[in-house]
């Protein structure tokens, strides 16, 4: 029988964090969240930068997992839900093999959701093949629910978040040119639609969605002009093309699922509201040097990456991911509209 380790002092820190943005009380019992590094709280393998330094050196002062300095939008959702950032899905799994006491610490600690949110992860194969899709994580809550960890009660008063924020265009585009992304838009589409689908199957009532963010806006995009500008040819070539498809494929969805109350989040426009808003720079806090990514290190343990003074100042952490500001400030939008 596996003990309960330091599993449960994670579940005790996320749990006791405090409050980020503003919400009413919440209305639904839990959240449970799907999808990439937007919103992976610590469910990556260890070796991965999210588990090395610098990141979490704004929260909570060293790595939590999580692709950020601080938080990420999983625990700025929450706190507007009035609930506590879900445990990741990598602690749940690391005490089922438990006694009889903890299995009753390891359903209370699944009651308010959990978090399979995976950095990486895609409607579809993406970056290798120990990273997660979307459907192999609603798998991992179908097991959950059929063994009566998570109970049905809670899934049908409980809101889901997914978020898919283009790791399969990326991982699409390494061996095809931009001109095939346009025929494998509608695929990527069509399984976020059947993984909604499929979750409305498991009970889930409560369906939040995030369409796609600006990718013209991202640094490994600006890069190549000195962060001075976004890409406005990859933000509607791509972005808006995605977007308009998804807007459409959410539309049938709440005609066919007529107990579905589906939630579209406009997280492109959000980004677009903070960029223009001209108060972040769009050069990444935490860049890489000479090729190399925020987090890595030499053979002999030197940095081969630079950290802004100022974290705060930056909409970016990396070459992908919002800072604890940047995330703050487009939750702030996102959520007030």
């Amino acid at each position: 029988m596996a003990k309960v380790g330091c599993g449960l002092f994670v579940i005790l820190a996320i749990t006791r964090m405090s409050s980020c943005i503003e919400g009413a009380a919440s209305s639904y019992s839990g959240l449970f969240v799907f999808g990439d590094s937007y919103v992976d709280t610590g469910n990556h393998e260890q070796n991965m930068a999210s588990w090395r330094a610098p990141y979490g050196i704004t929260w909570p002062g060293y790595p939590s997992g999580r692709f950020s300095d601080g938080l990420v939008f999983t625990d700025f959702y929450a706190s507007f839900l009035n609930l506590t950032s879900p445990t990741p899905y990598r602690v749940i799994k690391s005490t089922l093999n438990s006694t009889s006491d903890e299995e009753n610490v390891l359903q209370s600690s699944t009651a308010t959701g959990i978090n399979f949110g995976y950095g990486g992860s895609g409607v579809g194969p993406t970056f290798g093949a120990n990273i997660p899709t979307i459907n192999e994580q609603i798998k991992e809550i179908k097991q959950l629910i059929e063994e009566y960890v998570v109970s049905t009660e809670i899934v049908k008063s409980s809101i889901v978040l997914l978020v898919v924020a283009g790791n399969d265009y990326g991982a699409f585009l390494q061996n095809h040119s931009d001109l095939e992304i346009f025929t494998f838009i509608p695929t990527v589409v069509a399984k976020i639609g059947a993984s909604l689908e499929d979750l409305y199957k498991l009970g889930f009532r409560t369906l939040a969605i995030t369409n796609l963010e600006p990718i013209g806006c991202l640094p490994n995009v600006t890069s190549l002009n000195n962060y001075t500008a976004c890409n406005e040819t990859a933000n509607i070539a791509l972005s808006s093309t995605h977007n308009a498809l998804l807007s459409i494929s959410i539309s049938s969805l709440q005609i066919r699922l007529w107990e579905a109350n589906i939630i579209p989040l406009n997280l492109y426009k959000a980004f677009d509201v903070v960029v223009k808003g001209g108060d972040f720079s769009l050069r990444p806090c935490c860049e890489g040097l000479n090729g190399s990514s925020c987090g890595d290190v030499d053979n002999d343990g030197n940095l081969l990456y630079k950290v802004c003074s100022s974290p705060q100042q930056s909409l970016f952490w990396d070459s992908f991911h919002p800072t604890n500001a940047g995330w703050a400030a487009i939750s702030k939008t996102l959520l007030s509209s």
